[in-house]
């Protein structure tokens, strides 16, 4: 019986657990002569994703250990050394496969690519790398330090290799980084970003009174929480007024706490599942406040979180969220500066409740027509049509 391996090399805990449950149930829809998937991934990860795709019988979960306990493992060398680890189950992979068998590598830092390269000039098999994260390295690797800079940067070579599939979560993130690719109908294909949008929502009806708005997700300089601190100071009066409530729905980085002003309110330690969703369903509004000059080769989870919980957006312009407003163009109101996003939020307070009312399910019709176009289903047809494609220009 043809398999799916399905492995992430590096996810641990809650770590890409949306993507990593979505996508395993595309991939079973876009090739359903697979009957069954061996999901590789470390083992916290493996018990999470299980649980959301509990209801699966054809999934087999194959946990690994990476090196967790000591903070050096959490450093950009100690990622490195994890890194170094992974090839083992890269191996590991190659070998319980078949040559009819497919890999799917959900997340593979660079010696791990490197490693499914070698790999493949002695397997013959279908091997898929989703390039995620790793790709900011060539397009806002400021961020980053010059030595996680530089080892991302490492895998240039390979993403012209005509062995190895390379998938993208989104046309616009393609489109910013074509140029590390051979030609698109080569090596390359673009999806949308899975996820699973089914959500029994834990709030029936909203009341606009208060107004609640919220960043989703951990708290970071990288996710731009410092601008939800500034919104909060220059939303000041209103919030002491109780006419308006800033959440924070997840945890602070420690780093950022110097700028709590008490305006905001957010978890000093990580949401469970239950915890997070309710949080979300509270909100209003969801706000997307990276800078504006990030975004350009990574999908965003956040946004895929607002759209599951049919939360409008409030943000900077984002280029990978810009690509679908511009179908739908009432999931987000976008704006330049966090002066005029603070001048947005006062402009609704000051409507009627019915005129804010139906702003509002103008809003959720757009978030509803949206993800009905990111079906699973309807990216495993697209995966499926490229792929197929792609073995017809090799014949």
């Amino acid at each position: 019986m043809k398999k799916i391996y399905y492995s992430d090399l590096m996810a641990v805990g809650g770590m890409h657990t949306e993507y990593n449950a979505a996508c395993v149930r595309m991939l079973l829809l876009a090739f359903p002569e697979y009957r069954s998937v061996i999901f590789c991934s470390e083992l916290s990860h493996c018990l999470i994703v299980k649980r959301k795709n509990n209801h699966l019988t054809d999934i087999i979960y194959s946990p690994y250990r990476l090196l967790l306990k000591s903070n050096f493992f959490k450093t950009g060398k100690g990622k490195i050394v994890r890194d170094l680890i992974s090839t083992l189950y890269v191996l590991k992979i190659f070998l319980n496969s078949k040559s009819d068998d497919l890999l799917y590598f959900a997340l593979a830092f660079p010696l791990g690519q490197y490693c499914i390269h070698f790999c493949r000039l002695f397997f013959r098999r279908k091997v898929f790398i989703c390039q995620h994260g790793e790709l900011e390295a060539f397009i806002d690797g400021n961020r980053l330090s010059r030595l996680i800079r530089r080892y991302y940067k490492s895998i240039r070579p390979l993403l012209k290799s005509k062995r190895i599939l390379n998938v993208i979560l989104g046309y616009p993130i393609y489109e910013n980084v074509k140029k590390l690719f051979a030609d698109k109908s080569l090596n390359v294909i673009i999806i949308d970003h899975p996820y699973i949008f089914e959500h029994e929502k834990s709030v029936e009806r909203l009341q606009f009174t208060p107004l609640i708005i919220g960043q989703i997700g951990t708290g970071g300089l990288a996710k731009g929480t410092q601008n939800l601190f500034s919104l909060a100071s220059l939303l000041r009066s209103e919030i002491l007024e109780g006419k308006l409530v800033v959440k924070l729905v997840g945890c602070l980085a420690p780093k950022l706490s110097s700028m709590d002003e008490g305006l905001v309110s957010y978890s000093s330690q990580s949401l469970s599942d239950e915890e997070f969703n309710v949080e979300v369903d509270s909100l209003h509004f969801a706000l997307q406040l990276r800078d504006m000059s990030t975004g350009k080769a990574i999908a965003s989870g956040s946004f895929f979180d607002a759209l599951k919980h049919e939360k409008p957006l409030i943000g900077f312009y984002n280029n990978y969220v810009d690509y679908y407003t511009k179908s739908y163009p009432m999931i987000e109101k976008e704006f330049d500066s966090i002066e005029i996003i603070a001048k947005e939020i006062q402009r609704l307070l000051k409507l009627r409740v019915v005129d804010l009312e139906k702003e509002y399910e103008s809003a959720i019709k757009d978030i509803c027509k949206l993800k009905r176009q990111l079906s699973l289903q309807n990216i495993a047809n697209s995966f499926r049509m490229q792929y197929e494609e792609i073995l017809l220009r090799e014949q």
